[in-house]
């Protein structure tokens, strides 16, 4: 496999100059497989470089800037083409400040694309999601970071349109793994909602959906959410199937520390969840924290089979504390509940709703 070096096929790596026809050149010559190198110390001001073959993008101690000069994507894939595609390092620089809540600027989206890696990375100040996938499947996002980012630090979405320009079949989104990442002040409340995931879950699809992802090892910080799955919403969508999340430490949400709506066969395990009082950088606060972990659905998916446990969720505020419940089962059937330690809450530590069934709760329930 060959390796490129941008530099030495025209691009500036200034800060100033728009390097995408340099690098666009370069993918357009570059064969599947090969490395495509962005060198230390160097910033690329980019505005949006379609990908096309799978490629090694290797940006360890480089810097990319969005240009202002159009309201989309910086690196993307519509087609399907790029599967395969490794982006290893880098520091994505949105540029937070030239564009306006609602329009949607990601350092990379995918549509319908296998296969994916991406390994210490660094996405700040962006106005929509740090990384987002549609229809993908085989993704892994690693020791990576997210911070300042508004919706999504890393969405995985099957939506029921979702702009592909190829040939590649509809699918569920599947095999989706995001380990060892950061996520800090992912805050969409500026826009008027409570909303902003650190990483999210969801479908919109009547006939495909989203399943089979894990999120494991994370840190959390000030997000409105931090992990949350959500599905339904709609007559016929599907729910998500089989989501994972274990070993993750949430602090300081402003709504919900983790959440599964509409999800079947779960698991929230071994997380630490807690409200030390510190804020999303963004007023104004309309919520804070109202519950720890909460499982429900809605009228259109259920949620049945989720396994909560060996959790531990605290609001250390005393009697400050804003926390409404610590573990709240809302709807569905067949969950357990145990081994979870629970302390703080305003209303009641771990409530489960009388329309629920669920076993082994290990703490007060409240109807």
């Amino acid at each position: 496999m060959a390796e490129w070096n941008v530099l030495e096929h025209g691009a500036a790596g200034d800060g100033v100059t728009v390097d995408d026809g340099a690098v666009s050149a370069v993918l357009a010559r570059a064969a599947p497989g090969d490395t495509i190198r962005f060198p230390a110390g160097h910033a690329f001001l980019i505005d949006q470089i379609r990908l096309g073959r799978a490629v090694v993008i290797e940006a360890t101690g480089a810097t990319f800037r969005k240009s202002p000069r159009t309201p989309d994507h910086m690196f993307i894939d519509k087609a399907g083409l790029a599967g395969g595609t490794r982006v290893l390092g880098g520091r994505f620089d949105m540029n937070r400040g030239a564009f306006s809540v609602g329009q949607t600027v990601s350092p990379f989206h995918f549509v319908r694309t296998a296969d994916l890696v991406f390994r210490g990375i660094h996405v700040r100040d962006g106005i929509e999601e740090g990384l987002k996938f549609y229809g993908c499947s085989r993704v892994r996002v690693l020791n990576s970071r997210f911070e300042r980012v508004r919706n999504n630090g890393v969405q995985f979405h099957t939506p029921a349109v979702d702009g592909h320009t190829g040939g590649r079949p509809r699918t569920d989104s599947h095999d989706l793994t995001v380990h060892g990442c950061t996520f800090e002040d992912v805050d969409d409340d500026a826009a008027g909602l409570l909303d902003g995931h650190g990483v999210t879950f969801n479908a919109t699809d009547t006939r495909f959906t989203t399943r089979d992802g894990v999120v494991h090892g994370c840190e959390f910080r000030r997000c409105i959410r931090g992990i949350w799955a959500e599905f339904g919403g709609g007559p016929g969508r599907q729910p998500g199937r089989r989501l994972r999340f274990v070993a993750n430490d949430v602090s300081d949400c402003d709504f919900f520390g983790i959440g599964m709506v509409g999800v079947e066969d779960g698991a929230i395990v071994g997380n630490d969840v807690r409200n030390t009082g510190s804020r999303i950088p963004d007023p104004p606060r309309t919520s804070d924290e109202t519950i720890g972990i909460v499982i429900s659905g809605d009228s259109y998916v259920e949620t049945h089979r989720i396994l909560c446990a060996e959790n531990r969720v605290e609001d250390d505020r005393g009697r400050g504390a804003r926390m409404q419940y610590g573990i709240r089962i809302k709807r569905g059937s067949q969950h357990t509940v145990r081994g979870n330690q629970v302390s703080g809450a305003l209303r009641a530590d771990v409530a489960v709703e009388r329309a629920v069934r669920a076993s082994d709760v290990g703490g007060p329930a409240a109807g």
